[in-house]
Parts: C-alpha cells; sequence; structure tokens
C-alpha cells in the first residue's frame, strides 16, 4: 500500500474504507526530503537497517565497557591477593627509608612540636603506598575501604555502577533514540536533543491531511503506521526500567550485606568477643556480688554450650575476660560528669598551689566538690547496691560467642523466654543474647592495613 506525497494520501484504514481525501500539497520539505513519489508501506529494508546499527550500537556500547572492567577486575584481585616479596619476608612495607621519615622512639623522645615530623606522622600512618600517596586514578575500590571505611568504598562503587547501569539502558533503548532522529514531527528549533525525544518520532503531515496520532514513520520511500513501533519502543523502556530495578534491589538485598559481612569478618573487633545480655533482675538477695553470681553462670552456661557443640580442635578453660554491668543511675549521671570534670579541676588547682605557692581557686574548687559530694551521697546508693539493666561480657574465644547465641536462639521471642528452663535463667529471670557492640579506644599513633572500629 502506498500514498503519494503530490497526489492523494491513502492510509491504511482509509484504504480499507475506500475513502480518500482532497488532494492537498505536502511540505516542500518533505517533497525535497523524500525523494520519491510514494511511500512503501510493505517494504522493511529500510527498519531493518535501522534495527541491525541500533543492535550493533547496544552491543558495542555493552561489550566496550563489560569486557575491560571484568579484565581489570580479574587483575586487581589477583594483585589483591599477591604480596610483595619484601612484605613477606619482614612483614611490613617496602618502602624506602626517606629524609623525612623519622622512627617512633625519636617522637617519644623528643616532644617539641616540629611541623616536619608532624607531616611526616600524617604519611606515615595514612592509608599509603611505600609512604606515597595513592594515586586518585589507578587506585583500586578496595582500598578506599582503608581510607574512609566500608562505607566509603560502598558509595564510589555505587557510583560506578549507576554509570555501568545507565549505560545499558541506553544500550536498550538505543532503536527509539535511533527513530527519534531519523523523524521530523517535531519542531524544528535548532536544538539537537530535541530530536532525540519521543515528540519528534514520525513524518510531519499537514492535520488536513492525516490525524497526528495516526501518524507515520518514513524511512527513505519506506513506511510504517506509528503504532507498529510504539510497542516495541514501550517494552524496550520496560527493559530498561527492568536493569535499573534489579540493580537497586541487589543493591540492596544482596551487595550491601554481603560487604558488611565480608569486613566484619576481616575486621578484629570487641565485637567478635563480646555478648549483650538483657533480661536480667534489677536486683537480687545478694546485691553486692551481682556480677561474680553473673559470671559463675555465664561460665556454667558456656561449659553447657561446648557440650552440645564440640568443636574440632582444643578449646581453652571458659573465662569470662570482663563483665560490665549497666546500672540505673536515676538520671545522675550528668551529676557524675560534673563531678568528674571538677575532681580534674582540683587536681590541677593543687598542682598549680604547689608550685606557686599560692592558694589561688584550690578552695573555693574544694568546696564545691565537697557539696556535690554530699548531695549524690544522699541520692544514691553505693554503686555496688544500684539496680542493674544490663550486662556486657567479653568472652576468651569467638566459639564461646557463637555457642551462647545458638542456646539462647529463641530467647529474644517473649512467648520462648517465659518458656525458658530454669537452668538458663539467672536468679529466676528470664535471659537473651545479642552480639555486643562494643568499640576499640582510639590508639594514637596506631597504623596498619585494617582500620580500627
Amino acid at each position: 500500500m502506498c500514498f503519494s506525497f503530490f497526489g492523494n494520501f491513502e492510509s491504511s484504514s482509509l484504504a480499507r474504507t475506500h475513502k480518500t481525501l482532497p488532494a492537498t500539497p505536502a511540505r516542500p520539505s518533505s517533497r525535497f526530503k523524500a525523494g520519491c513519489a510514494e511511500l512503501d508501506f510493505g517494504g522493511n529494508a529500510q527498519f531493518a537497517r535501522v534495527w541491525t546499527y541500533s543492535a550493533i550500537y547496544g552491543l558495542t556500547l555493552t561489550l566496550g565497557i563489560t569486557i575491560p572492567f571484568r579484565w581489570c577486575a580479574g587483575r586487581k584481585r589477583a594483585f589483591k591477593v599477591a604480596d610483595s616479596p619484601a612484605a613477606r619476608e619482614n612483614g611490613d612495607s617496602p618502602a624506602k627509608k626517606t629524609a623525612t621519615m623519622k622512627s617512633v622512639e625519636m617522637e617519644l623522645i623528643d616532644p617539641t612540636p616540629n611541623i616536619e615530623d608532624a607531616k611526616a606522622h600524617l604519611v606515615r600512618t595514612s592509608a599509603t603506598v611505600e609512604n606515597k600517596w595513592l594515586s586518585p586514578l589507578c587506585t583500586p575500590t578496595y582500598r578506599l575501604s582503608e581510607i574512609g571505611g566500608t562505607g566509603t568504598e560502598l558509595y564510589f562503587r555505587t557510583l560506578r555502577n549507576l554509570g555501568f547501569i545507565f549505560a545499558y539502558m541506553a544500550a536498550a533503548t538505543g532503536p527509539l533514540v535511533a527513530f527519534c532522529l531519523l523523524g521530523n514531527f517535531g519542531p524544528d528549533t535548532g536544538q539537537f536533543l530535541l530530536k532525540t525525544t519521543i515528540g519528534n518520532l514520525g513524518e510531519f503531515v499537514e492535520a488536513d491531511i492525516i490525524d497526528p496520532w495516526s501518524r507515520v514513520v518514513r524511512l527513505g520511500c519506506e513506511g510504517t503506521e506509528i503504532h507498529n513501533l510504539t510497542g516495541i519502543f514501550g517494552w524496550l523502556d520496560f527493559v530498561a526500567v527492568a536493569i535499573f530495578l534489579i540493580y537497586c534491589i541487589w543493591a540492596r538485598f544482596i551487595q550491601i550485606p554481603s560487604t558488611a559481612a565480608t569486613d566484619e569478618l576481616e575486621q578484629v573487633t570487641p565485637r567478635d568477643y563480646s555478648v549483650m545480655i538483657d533480661g536480667l533482675p534489677y536486683k537480687i538477695e545478694d546485691q553486692k556480688n551481682y556480677e561474680k553470681l553473673l559470671e559463675e553462670h555465664l561460665v556454667s552456661r558456656i561449659k553447657h554450650a561446648r557440650s552440645r557443640r564440640p568443636v574440632g580442635h582444643e578449646l581453652p578453660e571458659p573465662q569470662v575476660c570482663e563483665l560490665t554491668l549497666v546500672r540505673d543511675y536515676n538520671g545522675r549521671l550528668h551529676e557524675l560528669k560534673d563531678r568528674a570534670e571538677l575532681v580534674l579541676r582540683t587536681e590541677i588547682a593543687e598542682k598549680y598551689s604547689e608550685k606557686s605557692g599560692k592558694p589561688g581557686r584550690l578552695d573555693k574548687l574544694k568546696g564545691r566538690l565537697e557539696k556535690l559530694n554530699f548531695k549524690l551521697g544522699t541520692k544514691l546508693e553505693a554503686e555496688e547496691e544500684l539496680p542493674v539493666v544490663r550486662a556486657y561480657a567479653i568472652l576468651q574465644c569467638t566459639e564461646d560467642v557463637a555457642n551462647l547465641l545458638f542456646d539462647y536462639r529463641f530467647a529474644n521471642y517473649k512467648l520462648f523466654k517465659c518458656c525458658q528452663f530454669n537452668a538458663r535463667r539467672f536468679q529466676g529471670a528470664g535471659l537473651s543474647y545479642g552480639l555486643g557492640s562494643l568499640v576499640w579506644l582510639p590508639l594514637p599513633g596506631s597504623q596498619g592495613s585494617k582500620s580500627h572500629k
């Protein structure tokens, strides 16, 4: 079926009803651009060529960014596993000594402020390669965790992955952009980006010849009705959006939890050896020996858990290395903090008074300290008599932590907690266990390949 730019125009629907529109001259631009007297609605050679070029473009874009990335990623993983010979022999960086680097012993001997020593200390304690700054172009993403933690690494990984996802989306929707570029339905405003939008899809024909909603897409002397292509373009858009949504789901439920679990395994933290105990009774009959009784209970549960879950190697004797009770100070922690600061100021004033021979503010500070001690003594009981709300225990090995968590795995549910055996209870109270949220204290001058939490 054909229609003439210079005579009567017949659409497929008009041909079926045998109706013909009056002759109307087409736009001069369309006439000269067509280069032919009729449009062939049965031919598909020109359309096949555009689809082929679009498929080649999509494959080239996809493979052009995926193959180099996967190849480089494989090499970087190999570099990450392999250690340098000097590092294996000496256990440290094979960097040579420079004039700016000085020993830590020298810093301890001479505490005089020195800007050069401070800069050298900054370089030595930073995440560097052979005491040189990391390259912003060649640094792999896995090393970013040494600089700003796992969150920084995930942030830049997400930016990189989004670049790949947008490229894949562009490859999927490439045919839509190609057909829009070949159309002329949109007004000519001189802007190239306008030609790539869906509004430019199709051939412009005056509205008195054909309804714009039923316009045709023309390539050379071949044409097709627009609804024959819009369905395909809709599915391509669906594929592009599906690619983005699949990545978001993968990042949320797979990448982030996996990275967090890997980071937890690589880092040695107090969390690996500690448990948090909830559900403790506020007060017991022998409140002064609360810590000792709870420690004995923990050791007995560890022994029981070991007997039920044996391991293939010998474990040390069950022991609670440290037990910390969280007590209820009845909202007086602020006053206790003020007392600690006041004690520090009093000690400084005493040293100053001994050196200068003048009392200064020492008497005034001592008076305030006595008043605060009297106030706290009348309103607070002795620390060992205060109610207990929670406890943190540091155990000797990670196997004991896993055994305790397994032994009390149902204690987080109220129904099972009420039905706990007496052997699992402490002073009649049902307990629940969780991983402790303890962190390392920052160590001045600490250095290493792993981050301190």
